[in-house]
Parts: structure tokens; C-alpha cells; sequence
């Protein structure tokens, strides 16, 4: 500590001032004048003040010590009513901090159902090593975790924490009983026809029982029985349909559970085929072979049987029926024993020739009633004496002929097929107007199914269904003329893999195909839809809650809504005549496998890794004080627990400070010259 002076004025002027100061004071000394000791004592407090002497100290300060609080506002929390003891101590936290002033608290919770991994876990370690990276390391006093104890990175602690205190306050209590679903190796893809197998398990821990469990697909039950609990159980299920499989999975609840959110899973399985089989069958060469061949070959999904009939029995040389194909054609084996390993038969541009026996072409409309599907690709020959019409097809097939058209014309979608699935795309790449001329088709009347595609406001193409199958017509030979290098080409390869998909009973390409985006707690839906104009959907969630939501008509086929959940498993919607499930979620969520608090996997971990330093408080009815400690040795204690003093200090910093108390002094300067002047006036 120093004094030093800081003069009011430059040193010029306080030079002066000193001067004039000292010729006054020698001439009240020289003429002896009254109040003299007391005019210099008047003086000499001036000019002490002119000289503005302070005081220099020099002050260590220290930064606060950090407290970092983790709060576990996971499922496992929320869904066994812990969190109102955790929303308790995260209100009362610094109420039991001694020195609470000389800490900095940074609390945070842990939310797992945004986990960006696909699977919801409790990773309170990962979320506390961040908000540890973000600040001073060695002015980290201590971290308190209050949990349940279902903690699943404690293995992600780092080095960093070696001599930190790390205090986890356990929610619940030691002796809780809960009922969970274990599986194992549920698929998240699977093949349609073929079952699924997996394990699955009923864990009640202590308690070896009889539980029953019902396993649900599609809405149907489909298997119901009893399971001792804690043993695996081997599970067969069928996957009947490609696309979007919904499994749930229902045990019996105890009336002494601390939960039910565990008793019910909903895993989302994607059926899919191995390869669908699909058969061309040319009634002669045609322009358009290249095109149908190159647009099934290209499609990795579809494997491609091919025939073509070369000559016709009309022609008189004598050849045998069964060499009139370029090699044997296993007409038997094809339409009679294996006609339903096929998923799709094209018949382009063929006529009864007496290559198929009606008795095959019977079979061919039991395969599309049965659930099979059919193309048909008609020309001039759909007009003949040897037309399908002429066959027991004619029960199948949409459409009847009047006559054959010759001149350009440029086929248009429908008001129907600018919503449709198949057709719904076509103008966003192509416009109407810029589509490419065809030459030839067929006026036909509609007399079932659905027109997507016209010419001249006939019918071009048409869909229709048939009992459990599907049939598809194009009434012209004339599509290929789009895949020519010409001016003004139309979408060929989407229109027909679209029709082709359609048949195939693609998901996407379906009438009320439900699309479900999730980002974050915003969940969007895009409804394939064929009615135009907004409506109201009805969301039901998983707890049962209903949302109502508008879905937006986007005016090509799709209705659009979004709303705001966080939660996870079935939704249903509703929507005009539409009710689908649709599933949100992860199935492989470690949190609600078990869901009773136990420090098991605290102590399993750091009696392992002693270098660490920790303490388990079981909180039950009341929160232990939090206290500032010496010793690494002695971090906790009966009702407390310790914060290592850290004491980081800050850069010297310099005071100055006033030699003289100004509030004091002008008061004694003013009765002074008030005592000068009474004096001087008597």
C-alpha cells in the first residue's frame, strides 16, 4: 500500500496555486493578521485537496467455483411419476446450498426423446462432459446428477472427472416393481410371405410368473398366450403385405406396477419382396418391346420373363404351335402350376391364336380375382375377331371397343388422373401442352375402373380393381413414340413404371398411402388423396389424446398437415372416409426396459473405475446440504455432500482509494471559514 498524488489540475497550475497559497500565508505571518493559525490550517486543507492525494492497494479476487446440476427428465422419470420429485429439488436446489453467492450453478436437463441416434437412452455423462467443455475445468467444485439411476453412458466419463466430486441424488425408491417387454432381433425390414422370427421376453424382476401377452399385426390379432417371465420365448409372426408392417406387442398389467408405458411396444416393420416375378407375353414383334423390356430390366425389384410370338398358327407352313416362340414355351407349367409365383402378366398387343387354351386364360382371371394383377397393352388387334374380348378376360377388362383411330393426337390426364398416384407427378415434369403427339388407339367405352389418361376424350388409360386383384389398361401401341429422340417427349418411363407399381401394389403409389415425416416434435403427413379440397383430420396419440388438424389440399393428389407431439408409438388418423395407423418412434428404447430406480449400474461402474470420486444419496423425503470441503477424502456425509473449493484467482487487480473522506472535510472547511469570519467581525 502506497499514497500517491493525482493533482485536480496540471502541474503548472497546481505549482501555482501552491505559490499564491504560500505568498497569502506569508503575509498574514508578516502583518500578523487575525485567525492566522487558523487561516493556514484552512489553507493547508486546500492545498492538500488541489494535490489530491489516494491511497494504491492492490486486491486478489477469486472467480466463483462452478456447480453443474444435471436433471434427468427422461422417460424413464416421466413416465413413473419421479418427475415430481425432480421438479421438487430442481425448485429448492439453491435453498440448500451453503455459499450459495460464491458459486456459479449451471442446471440442465436431459431430455432423451430427441436422441439423434434411433434409439432413446439416458445419456447423462454426454450431456454433462458439454457443459463441462464449455467452461473453466479447474473451476469445476462439483457435478450433481439427480436420476433414477437408469443411466446408459456412464462409460463415456473422461479423465476430466477424476477429481471432481460427482453426486447422484436417486429419485424413487429401492423397492419398486415393474413389469417390462424384452426383444430381440425384431427386423426392421422382412419379406413379404416369409415369418419373421425373434426373441422376446417378459422381465419381472424377482417375481417368476405366468404373464399373457397378445401380439397384434395390422390391427388383427394374430397370437395370444401365456409366457413365464424372465425366460426367452422364440416367436414366429407372418409378414403378409409389402410396405408398412405394424406389430404391437400387450402384456398384463400388476396393479403394483410403477409403470404401464412398458407393457405395450409398437414395432414398425417394412415388408418388402425378394423379386417380383413378372411376365411379358408379345402377341408379334411391335416398336414397343425395347421399351417395356429396357423399363422392367432397369428395375432392380423385378425379375422379367419374356416371351414373344414370332409367328401365328395363320400362317400355313406348317410349324408345329409349340415352336412358333423363339424357344419352348412351358405354357403348362407357367399358367397352371406356377401361374401365382408371378406378381404381374402383361399381355401386349396378343389376340387368340391358340398358343394359350382357354382353360389357361380361365386361369389367368382366377390368378387376378385370387390377387394377382394384369396389364393389358391393346392395338388394332383389340378390334378383331381374335380380340381377349372373345375370352373369359372379357369379365376382367375395363373397357369396349368401338373403333380404331388413326391421327396425332396428344394424350391429357383426367381430372382424376392429375390426383392420381400413378399419374399425379407427370405434369410437374411435363407440361400438358409440351407433351408429344401418339398416332393411334382405341375408342373404347368405359364400362368399370377408373380413366387417368384420355384421347380425344376417350378413354387412354384406365385402372381398375377386381375382387383382390388389379387390372390395368393402355388402349394404344403407342407410348413408345415418347422415347424417340423428337421434340416435345412425353414422361414414358414414369407413366408406365407407375402403372406397373400401381399393379404390383407398391405402397407409395396407393389411394390413401399415408406419408409420415418426423423432425424433431413436428410431425408432417402428406395423405395421398383422390378428394379434392381441405379437410379435418382427427389424430389420436398413444395416450389417447385427439388432435385436430387441417390437411391442406396442395391440388395434385396430396393432402398436407402437420402438428406438434412429443410422444412416441401408434397414431391413428382419420380423415373423410380414411382411418390408418401410422407409428412414431423408436423400438429399441433402452429407457423403458427397465424403469425401477436403482444405483445397480452407478456402483457396477465405479467400483471398477475407482479413481473417480462419487456419492448415491437416496433422496426419499428430503434434499442433503450442499457444503464447500477441503478434502477429496470427505465428499459426503450424513445428510450432505461435498463441493471441492477451487478458489481460481483472477488477474491482481489495483484499488485507489481516497486519502481524504471529502463528506468529512467540507463540512470542517465550512465551519472554519464561518469561525474566520465571525471572529474577523466582532
Amino acid at each position: 500500500m502506497e499514497v500517491n498524488f493525482y493533482p485536480l489540475f496540471s502541474y503548472e497550475s497546481t505549482f501555482l496555486i501552491s505559490l499564491i497559497f504560500i505568498l497569502i500565508l506569508a503575509l498574514y505571518f508578516y502583518f500578523y493578521l487575525k485567525n492566522f493559525f487558523l487561516r493556514i490550517f484552512i489553507f493547508l486543507i486546500l492545498l492538500i485537496l488541489v494535490f489530491n492525494p489516494l491511497i494504491n492497494s492492490m486486491r486478489k479476487l477469486h472467480h466463483k467455483d462452478i456447480l453443474i446440476v444435471m436433471y434427468d427428465k427422461t422417460q424413464s422419470v416421466i413416465e413413473t411419476k419421479k418427475i415430481d420429485q425432480l421438479i421438487k429439488v430442481k425448485k429448492n436446489i439453491k435453498d440448500i446450498i451453503v455459499d450459495e453467492e460464491k458459486l456459479e450453478i449451471v442446471e440442465i436437463e436431459v431430455n432423451n426423446l430427441n436422441n439423434k441416434d434411433g434409439k432413446i437412452q439416458t445419456k447423462i455423462i454426454t450431456n454433462v462432459q458439454k457443459a463441462f467443455q464449455k467452461r473453466e475445468k479447474n473451476r469445476v467444485a462439483g457435478v450433481i446428477i439427480v436420476t433414477d439411476g437408469i443411466i446408459h453412458d456412464l462409460d463415456k466419463i473422461e479423465e476430466d472427472f477424476k477429481d471432481i466430486p460427482i453426486h447422484f441424488f436417486l429419485l424413487g425408491n429401492k423397492n419398486e416393481r415393474d413389469r417390462s417387454i424384452i426383444t430381440e432381433n425384431i427386423p426392421e425390414y422382412a419379406v413379404v410371405g416369409k415369418p419373421i422370427d425373434f426373441m422376446f421376453k417378459i422381465i419381472d424382476e424377482n417375481f417368476q410368473e405366468e404373464v399373457s401377452a397378445s401380439f397384434i399385426l395390422d390391427g388383427m390379432q394374430i397370437l395370444t398366450k401365456t409366457f413365464i417371465t424372465n425366460i426367452n420365448h422364440q416367436i414366429k409372426l407372418p409378414i403378409n403385405h409389402a410396405g408398412e408392417n405394424l406389430l404391437e406387442i400387450k402384456i398384463n398389467n400388476h396393479p403394483n406396477e410403477i409403470t404401464f408405458a412398458n407393457n405395450y411396444k409398437v414395432f414398425k416393420i417394412n415388408g418388402i419382396h425378394e423379386k417380383l416375378r413378372v411376365m411379358l407375353i408379345s402377341g408379334e414383334p411391335n416398336m414397343g418391346l425395347r421399351n417395356w423390356r429396357n423399363i422392367l430390366n432397369s428395375d432392380p425389384s423385378i425379375e422379367l420373363l419374356h416371351f414373344t410370338i414370332l409367328r401365328p398358327p395363320s400362317k400355313r407352313d406348317l410349324t408345329p404351335v409349340k415352336e412358333l416362340a423363339l424357344i419352348p414355351f412351358p405354357s403348362q407349367e407357367l399358367f397352371s402350376a406356377d401361374i401365382s409365383k408371378f406378381s404381374l402378366i402383361i399381355l401386349d398387343q396378343y389376340t387368340l391364336q391358340g398358343i394359350l387354351p382357354k382353360k389357361y386364360l380361365d386361369n389367368i382371371v382366377d390368378y387376378v380375382i385370387g390377387g394377382g394383377a394384369i396389364l393389358n397393352i391393346s392395338g388394332q388387334e383389340y378390334l378383331s375377331d381374335r380380340s381377349l374380348l372373345n375370352s373369359s378376360l372379357v369379365n376382367i377388362l375395363p373397357t369396349r371397343p368401338e373403333e380404331f383411330f388413326i391421327g396425332p393426337f396428344l394424350p391429357s390426364l383426367t381430372e382424376l388422373g392429375k390426383r392420381h398416384p400413378i399419374t399425379n407427378t407427370l405434369e410437374k415434369a411435363f407440361k400438358e401442352n409440351k407433351w408429344g403427339k401418339w398416332f393411334s388407339f382405341i375408342k373404347a367405352n368405359k364400362i368399370s375402373g377408373q380413366t387417368l389418361m384420355s384421347a380425344n376424350k376417350y378413354p387412354l388409360l384406365i385402372i381398375n380393381e377386381v375382387s383382390q386383384g388389379r387390372v390395368a389398361q393402355i388402349l394404344s401401341d403407342q407410348s413408345w413414340v415418347w422415347n424417340k429422340d423428337r421434340e416435345n417427349k412425353g414422361p414414358l418411363v414414369e407413366l408406365l413404371r407407375n402403372t406397373i407399381h400401381w399393379l404390383l401394389k407398391t405402397p407409395e403409389l396407393q389411394e390413401n398411402y399415408l406419408n409420415v415425416i418426423k423432425n424433431n416434435n413436428f410431425i408432417t403427413l402428406n395423405l395421398n388423396s383422390l378428394n379434392e379440397g381441405d379437410t379435418s383430420a382427427i389424430i389420436t396419440s398413444p395416450s389417447g389424446e385427439n388432435l385436430f388438424v387441417l390437411m391442406k389440399d396442395n391440388k395434385n393428389g396430396s393432402l398436407f398437415g402437420k402438428f406438434e407431439s412429443t410422444e412416441y408409438g401408434k397414431f391413428n388418423i382419420k380423415v373423410n372416409d380414411i382411418e390408418k395407423d401410422f407409428f412414431i418412434g423408436i423400438t429399441d428404447s433402452k429407457e423403458l426396459e427397465k424403469v425401477s430406480s436403482s444405483s445397480f449400474l452407478i456402483n457396477s461402474f465405479f467400483e471398477k473405475n475407482k479413481q473417480y470420486l462419487y456419492s448415491i444419496t437416496w433422496l426419499g423425503d428430503s434434499i442433503p446440504k450442499i457444503v464447500k470441503v477441503f478434502n477429496k477424502n470427505n465428499i459426503a456425509g450424513n445428510n450432505w455432500v461435498g463441493l471441492l473449493e477451487k478458489k481460481v484467482q483472477k488477474n491482481d487487480t489495483f484499488i485507489n482509494k481516497e486519502l481524504i473522506n471529502w463528506s468529512l472535510i467540507m463540512p470542517l472547511l465550512l465551519l472554519l471559514l464561518f469561525m474566520c469570519w465571525y471572529r474577523e467581525n466582532r
